[in-house]
């Protein structure tokens, strides 16, 4: 059974991090192809990131029932205190791409910004979570200075738009199915299964 699966996606997205976490959980019974198209959905936010609260007034009813989500998959959810700008996350991101890391990044970045409630919007916080994701300075340097992987989030976006969707965590399935939002692992086994009994 072969599944491919396109995940457009933004780091500052709960349901993006709770999306991939219930993919990673299904990688345990289900062979399937992952790439990730990072995209920036708020581009409109400080530079700097803004108060959570200002995105979500009750931010700790918001966390916990995120993390009734969360649990049945391992997933935990930090109540943050800074709804962060992206940008240069999802640049970083879409260099990891190009070598191989975007995985091991990933896993970093929503570690450090879901999990313990980083300031992802401070590029010093990027160069942290880069290095562990085994980044040097200077391929993170390359990627914050030459303009084609900015250019790429853009490409992501209107790649994403071909498929009739702006919305995210958008999934694009075999190029066939496309599902909006952090489904259940239920609802992935029976888009799996329907698949399966396609191909048979």
């Amino acid at each position: 059974m072969q599944i491919r699966i396109k995940f457009f996606m933004d780091y500052v997205c709960e349901w993006c991090y709770l999306g991939y976490g219930i993919l990673k959980d299904l990688r345990k019974a289900y062979d399937f192809d992952l790439e990730l198209y990072p995209i920036e959905i708020h581009p409109d936010i400080p530079e700097n990131g803004m108060p959570m609260i200002w995105h979500v007034h009750n931010k700790k009813k918001w966390t916990d029932q995120l993390n009734q989500l969360g649990e049945p998959y391992g997933i935990h959810f930090i109540n943050k205190e800074t709804f962060s700008n992206t940008k240069n996350a999802l640049i970083l991101g879409q260099y990891a791409k190009t070598t191989g890391k975007m995985s091991d990044y990933t896993d970093c970045l929503w570690d450090s910004y879901m999990v313990k409630g980083m300031n992802i919007s401070d590029k010093t916080a990027i160069y942290s979570i880069g290095h562990n994701a085994g980044f040097s300075d200077e391929q993170m340097n390359t990627a914050f200075e030459d303009p084609i992987y900015y250019a790429a989030l853009e490409r992501n976006q209107q790649y994403q738009h071909s498929f009739g969707t702006d919305q995210v965590p958008a999934f694009v399935i075999n190029e066939k199915y496309i599902m909006i939002g952090a489904q259940s692992k239920d609802t992935w086994e029976q888009l799996f299964q329907k698949i399966k009994e396609e191909q048979s």
